[in-house]
């Protein structure tokens, strides 16, 4: 859109609010000659400050005498360009002003506090298939995040979300469970560095030479989709990294690194193509290489 062109909507419109805004011959007859209709406007976006507004100043009958808006810091603006009394200001501090971008941090701050998620440090076998015997473990409790990056031959640190039904009982309870599996398992429910930063540092370049393969997969999000996606990957090949976290999306996303010797290349590419889950090699990804190969 051009600039002649935007001028021209911007003035059309504003005569078109100027001429909606002039009332009609009965309300005018029933007020003083020099009396003028106060108008409030309720939100401070486009429409209001760019059309309705101007629009106002235009208008012999009408004037903006008030304004309702979710954002406290517009009030000084509005009211030193237009002049409007403090009685007639209203800020509304409530959820609805919540942008989209803080939803997220929002709804897993509340998980916590509502006792609906649960996270643990977990130390697991490093070996083909502890990802798999891990969540038959869990049982058919929904996983909602895992985060792992291999560090040594012996045994891997797994970062676990597990969504809770029972609160705080159900925690214990896994906590119980794990320990009765041989796990060695460390609460991290009520951590915030565990929260805030640890979940997602959680990686690190991979130690040693082993060859590594690394993708992104895409699988239809459901209770026990993760457990799943492990069944279809098999036993064949170690899994050198992991992280899956569960948005409440449609589907489920999760990038997985592979040790496959070179050898072995071929074989893993024709299986891929036989899990039906939708696949990207993220192998050379600038952003891989830099931080986690």
């Amino acid at each position: 859109m051009n600039k002649k062109r935007r001028e021209f909507i911007q003035k059309t419109g504003i005569i078109a609010a100027s001429t909606a805004f002039t009332p009609n011959i009965l309300l005018s007859a029933t007020r003083a000659k020099k009396e003028k209709l106060g108008v409030a406007l309720v939100g401070l976006g486009y429409y209001s400050s760019q059309l309705l507004a101007p629009a106002l100043k235009l208008t012999k009958n009408c004037e903006l005498t008030g304004i309702v808006t979710g954002s406290p810091e517009k009030i000084p603006i509005w009211q030193e360009k237009y002049n409007i009394k403090d009685k007639n200001l209203i800020a509304i501090n409530c959820g609805a002003n919540v942008n989209f971008d803080r939803l997220r941090h929002i709804a897993e701050r509340a998980n916590y506090s509502e006792a609906r998620e649960a996270l643990f440090a977990v130390s697991i076998p490093e070996k083909a298939g502890s990802f798999k015997v891990f969540c038959k473990t869990l049982g058919k409790r929904n996983v909602t995040e895992f985060n792992y990056r291999y560090s040594n031959e012996k045994e891997a640190q797994i970062f676990v979300g597990v969504a809770l039904t029972g609160r705080d009982n159900e925690r214990l309870e896994i906590i119980r469970l794990l320990n009765e599996n041989n796990y060695a398992v460390e609460d991290l429910t009520d951590n915030d560095m565990a929260k805030l930063h640890t979940r997602h540092l959680v990686g690190g370049h991979l130690n040693g030479n082993q060859s590594e393969l690394v993708y992104r997969f895409e699988f239809p999000e459901r209770p026990g989709a993760l457990m799943g996606f492990l069944n279809k990957m098999g036993n064949r090949w170690n899994i050198s990294l992991f992280h899956y976290r569960n948005h409440g999306s449609a589907f489920g996303r999760v990038l997985c690194g592979f040790q496959v010797p070179n050898n072995e290349k071929t074989v893993f590419l024709k299986f891929l193509d036989t899990i039906g889950y939708r696949y990207i090699e993220e192998t050379n990804n600038g952003a891989y290489r830099k931080f986690l190969n």
